[in-house]
């Protein structure tokens, strides 16, 4: 039979301190839905007996070079301007690099024509921060794309902003842990990098807590994945972790 379209839901969600109210309800499962198209986002056009093989390897050459532009000006300016920063000038740095991480991450899902998103959900999301509270995107993590899609289409009136915690053993990669260094984006402390296992460094988790909340004091905005690990099975969300609800519920945060 035919399956439903495929695409980006946001809906906001209340999240009130206790005594005024919870969180709302998530959608119901026939509601949860991948960002993407079809079985198969690195299938060809249309589906057939084509091998994959061809679009997996264009995508990775195609998302490599139209991230290099923005790994370059952060290695640039890691490197070559490594002086001091005050923290009106790391932010400035951060919200260049945002926006030029949804341009190039924009251009990159284009020239991937066989990547079909369905953006119809997202004109709620526009008017997210329009109440001058500070903005918490929960969003569920069934793949990989997930980050450079969040990028790519969130509005622009918040992407400078926007930061995310992510695990620590991210920021050891060449690529993706100078840019969310540069972003400034915030490192989960897991003590141990197998699946499912959420156990954290106490310690250094305060610090990072320390920063989420001079983040939010500055006009920034969160990004989470309350599932904390990737779930390929979109039909049946995780237990979601209670440390970034917990966030949204300190700081009166608007959650979508």
């Amino acid at each position: 039979g035919a399956e439903a379209p495929c695409g980006p839901s946001f809906r906001k969600l209340t999240c009130e301190p206790r005594g005024r109210g919870g969180l709302a309800p998530m959608a119901d499962a026939a509601e949860r839905r991948p960002l993407l198209d079809g079985k198969d986002a690195m299938a060809p056009p249309g589906g057939g007996c084509c091998p994959t093989w061809p679009c997996k390897a264009a995508f990775f050459a195609i998302f490599l070079a139209c991230t290099l532009p923005a790994w370059i000006f952060a290695a640039f300016t890691d490197t070559c301007c490594n002086v001091p920063r005050t923290a009106a000038e790391h932010r400035r740095r951060a919200r260049f690099l945002g926006h030029l991480m949804k341009t190039v991450w924009r251009s990159a899902f284009r020239l991937c024509c066989w990547i079909r998103i369905d953006g119809s959900g997202l004109a709620p999301l526009e008017q997210a921060g329009r109440t001058g509270r500070k903005v918490f995107i929960a969003a569920n993590h069934s793949s990989f794309l997930d980050s450079p899609m969040i990028c790519a289409l969130a509005p622009s009136a918040l992407i400078g902003d926007l930061k995310a915690l992510m695990a620590r053993i991210h920021f050891s990669m060449p690529i993706v842990g100078r840019l969310a260094k540069a972003l400034g984006f915030m490192p989960v402390p897991f003590r141990s990098s197998d699946r499912g296992n959420f156990a954290v460094d106490k310690d250094k988790l305060a610090e990072v807590m320390a920063r989420v909340d001079e983040h939010l004091a500055n006009e920034g905005h969160l990004v989470l994945f309350p599932e904390g690990d990737l779930n390929r099975n979109w039909r049946q969300l995780l237990t979601f972790r209670a440390g970034g609800l917990e966030i949204a519920i300190r700081h009166d945060m608007e959650v979508w």
